[in-house]
C-alpha cells in the first residue's frame, strides 16, 4: 500500500529489483503476490540484470544486517589474502630466499591486496575518503595483528620444526583476522553502514 511505502527507510533499488527493495525496506507483516501479465513481450533477464540484482541483494544485506555483512565480505578478502600469502611465500621460498624474510613479505603483500579489495567491496561506503589516509591507517591497525600473524607463523615453526612454512603462516592468519577485522571496521573504515548508491 502507499501507507507502507511512504513510512519505509530511502529506497534505492538497482534495476528490476523494487519488488524486493520494498519488501526488505517496509518490513510488511503479510505478503501476498499477484501476477502481473505485461502488455507486449516480457523479455528475459540478461546477464547485466542478473550482475545488478546480485549488486543489489549485496546492499540489502549490509542494510539489514551491517556488521555480519560486513564481517562476510572481510572473509572472503581475508580468503583471497591467504591465497595471496601463500602464493608470494611459496614463490620466494622457491627462490631461495631466507624464511624469515620470505614470511614478512607474504604478509606485506597481502595487506596490500587486503586493502585494496576491502575497500572496493568490504567497506564500499568509505570509498569517499582520501585512499593515502585510509591505507596509513589500515597498516597501523593491522599492524597488531601483522605482528600476532608473524609471531604465530615463527612460533608454529619453531615448534614443530616438520612443519612446512605455509601451515605455519596458515595458522598466522587465522590469528590475526579477528582482530585486523575489528581495527578496519571500527577505526579505519568507521562511518556511516548505509548501502552505497549504485555506481
Amino acid at each position: 500500500r502507499r501507507a507502507a511505502v511512504e513510512r519505509a527507510e530511502p529506497l534505492n533499488p538497482a534495476g528490476r529489483a523494487i519488488a524486493l527493495e520494498l519488501l526488505a525496506k517496509t518490513r510488511p507483516a503479510r505478503v501476498a503476490e499477484l501476477p502481473v501479465v505485461p502488455p507486449g513481450p516480457g523479455g528475459a533477464a540478461g546477464l547485466e540484470d542478473r550482475l545488478r540484482y546480485l549488486q543489489h541483494l549485496r546492499r540489502l544485506l549490509i542494510h539489514r544486517w551491517p556488521n555480519l555483512a560486513s564481517l562476510s565480505q572481510f572473509l572472503v578478502v581475508g580468503a583471497v589474502g591467504v591465497v595471496v600469502n601463500l602464493a608470494v611465500l611459496t614463490a620466494l621460498v622457491a627462490l631461495g630466499a631466507p624464511v624469515k624474510a620470505a614470511v614478512a613479505l607474504a604478509i606485506a603483500v597481502s595487506m596490500l591486496s587486503n586493502f585494496a579489495l576491502n575497500r572496493r567491496f568490504t567497506f564500499s561506503y568509505a570509498r569517499q575518503g582520501s585512499a593515502w589516509r585510509q591505507l596509513a591507517g589500515f597498516v597501523l591497525s593491522c599492524s597488531a595483528g601483522a605482528a600476532v600473524n608473524y609471531g604465530v607463523t615463527l612460533w608454529c615453526l619453531a615448534t614443530w620444526p616438520a612443519l612446512p612454512p605455509q601451515g605455519g603462516a596458515l595458522a598466522g592468519i587465522v590469528a590475526g583476522t579477528g582482530l585486523n577485522f575489528l581495527t578496519s571496521r571500527y577505526l579505519v573504515f568507521r562511518g556511516a553502514t548505509a548501502p552505497p548508491r549504485a555506481p
